[in-house]
């Protein structure tokens, strides 16, 4: 049975902006049932901040009509931080359209994941789902074509380097970790020109999982049949039919919790993600129940890392996923609280998830060292 744990009110309201209003209730009318009279605004907005959350929490806010109720200056903070979300997506939408569609131009199948999908049909598209870069999945047989095309329209492999704030070409070692390990394409970035948004990076998956994972799904197969997505500005993008999709969505997030390099990069599963799954199952329920999904876990052995991610989902939110699914008690205790270790094999990390998510140094909870 699916349990909410108990937390601080900012916690719980943090969950409440994850979940978003039920039909027929307002912004106003959740906020009511949660915000606090008189908040832990530094533990709250550092919690939001962690989990890429300032935006919504801007939006519900916004939405809801409480701007008097937030200190002045963490209010204005607040809003630019939700305008500037809102111009980036802007900006973001109009490069899928044209990346995927000079892909599909070329003969490469693709399909836009993620944030770009998930931000104007599961969440309002105001900008409240932030997005970090342009999600794209191709085949692994296009992998050199579609990266020939990418460079075509002006792309060049590149990164930004958070802790410096700025674009870096990557290293020949790191090169030829992308060809050893060929789950994605190095990231591409091109210039904007927009002095708030100076380039748009571009992230190309070949996996749904990543290399040598256990867990495999045909790329090819995923992207044979796919929908047009429209997206907010009167474009469309290419998008995973609904089983492939909300699949990727969820093994995203098993990647990000699972596997080590991600806690290295301080990067490790973010509150966000399972917002991303229990809105898309909300909105979805019906059709993912219609026997298509459970057929693509159980011929791909997906039970596992899916039961691992909707066991956890139900007990950090309080829904009832894993069991509509049929997935209840498919991942025992031990497996929930493991993950991969850098060497090969697993390890096991101590707590709940929700303590996981709450932790300000999860390498802790991991033994105390970086993997």
């Amino acid at each position: 049975m699916a349990t909410t744990p108990s937390g601080g009110a900012e916690w719980r309201l943090l969950l409440g902006l994850c979940a978003g209003p039920r039909d027929g209730e307002s912004w106003g009318d959740l906020l009511d049932g949660l915000l606090p009279d008189d908040p832990a605004w530094g533990e709250l907005v550092e919690q939001a901040l962690r989990h890429r959350m300032l935006a919504l929490l801007a939006h519900a806010l916004d939405e809801a009509g409480r701007w008097p109720d937030v200190p002045a200056q963490l209010g204005e903070h607040l809003r630019e931080s939700l305008r500037l979300s809102a111009h980036r997506t802007a900006l973001y939408r109009v490069v899928a359209a044209e990346v995927t569609g000079a892909l599909r131009a070329d003969g490469v199948r693709c399909a836009a994941t993620k944030g770009m999908i998930l931000e104007s049909t599961v969440y309002a598209g105001a900008g409240e789902r932030m997005l970090g870069d342009i999600d794209l999945m191709v085949a692994p047989a296009d992998r050199e074509r579609a990266a020939g095309v990418i460079r075509e329209l002006g792309f060049t492999p590149a990164y930004v380097d958070k802790s410096a704030g700025r674009v870096r070409s990557f290293t020949r070692a790191q090169l030829i970790g992308y060809r050893l390990d060929p789950d994605h394409l190095p990231a591409f970035i091109r210039p904007t020109g927009d002095p708030v948004v100076p380039h748009v990076p571009l992230d190309v998956a070949c996996s749904l999982t990543w290399s040598r994972c256990p867990y495999q799904v045909d790329t090819a197969r995923a992207l044979a049949e796919v929908d047009e997505q429209p997206v907010p500005g009167g474009r469309t993008v290419p998008a995973m039919t609904l089983p492939y999709h909300f699949l990727f969505t969820v093994l995203h997030l098993f990647r990000e919790a699972w596997h080590p390099r991600w806690l290295e990069l301080e990067q490790d599963v973010t509150l966000m993600k399972f917002a991303d799954v229990a809105r898309l199952w909300r909105r979805h329920a019906g059709p993912l129940r219609d026997g298509r999904l459970a057929a693509l876990l159980d011929e791909y052995g997906l039970a596992p890392p899916v039961a691992w991610v909707l066991t956890h989902l139900d007990r950090v939110m309080g829904t009832g996923v894993a069991p509509s699914l049929g997935l209840s008690g498919r991942a025992g205790e031990e497996f929930l609280a493991s993950a991969g270790a850098p060497a090969g094999g697993t390890r096991a990390w101590r707590g709940s998830m929700t303590e996981r998510l709450r932790s300000r140094d999860r390498t802790d909870l991991f033994g105390g060292a970086n993997p």
